[in-house]
């Protein structure tokens, strides 16, 4: 177990070096070097056969990926007793999308998984309370800080803001969306389980997720499980 966290520890680093040496907007060359530390850390990785244009599972079995099952049976286990409740971590997308007329499906799965928060521990952060209080539309803010109100908010220390900083440094998330790199890194040395969000473009997102593992790796923390609602239903 200590030779593979070193193993782990070494490819991570290796790949953050990799990372820092390309130029913007090498996307290719991203891809490739997560690809490869996610090979050494055991997971499954899409390898892309250039010339059949084809797709196949590259499988190693040092470390097995969570199975997608995994939520119902937390949950299952969470009302029996079985464990304690997982510690979930809400962005304001989140919070937000329960009044989203605009989009029904992800209204019903948001309220769906708000019917079921009991089953969870269930965290906001400062970061998340002021995106609250930016909403530009009255009736929607007030009605998000009645959602919000009752949560426990984790703090904005400096510890979280040297990780963002770093997942920003490395790739992880743009500059100029320092608050989803927040999000990300109070989840994480907070300890917590889950980070839900509807936040496709820069949190629920590949890339993200496999580089601040790497950061995570190469700082000695553990990974939040980065989802959507509907993944923990």
């Amino acid at each position: 177990m200590a030779n593979h966290k070193a193993e782990f520890s070494r490819a991570a680093r290796f790949a953050i070096l990799e990372l820092e040496k390309l130029p913007p907007g090498d996307d290719a060359a991203v891809d490739d070097i997560i690809a490869s530390f996610l090979v050494a850390a055991g997971e499954t990785v899409r390898v892309r056969n250039a010339e059949a244009g084809e797709e196949k599972d590259q499988v190693t079995t040092t470390t097995a990926r969570r199975s997608s099952s995994e939520p119902a049976r937390l949950n299952q286990q969470s009302r029996m007793g079985t464990q304690p409740r997982a510690s979930v971590y809400l962005d304001a997308s989140v919070v937000s999308a329960l009044f989203d007329k605009a989009n029904p499906e992800r209204q019903a799965l948001t309220q769906a998984f708000f019917r079921r928060a009991a089953d969870f521990r269930v965290f906001i952060s400062e970061v998340t309370v002021v995106e609250i209080e930016q909403t530009p539309d009255t009736i929607l803010r007030n009605r998000m800080k009645q959602v919000a109100g009752p949560l426990a908010v984790l703090a904005l220390t400096d510890d979280a803001e040297r990780l963002a900083n770093e997942y920003v440094r490395t790739g992880a998330v743009p500059a100029a969306y320092l608050n989803d790199a927040l999000h990300i890194a109070i989840s994480v040395v907070n300890g917590i389980d889950y980070l839900l969000s509807w936040n496709f473009r820069y949190i629920v997102r590949k890339r993200t997720m496999d580089i601040a593992r790497m950061v995570n790796t190469l700082s000695g923390l553990g990974s939040t499980e980065i989802a959507t609602p509907a993944e923990l239903l």
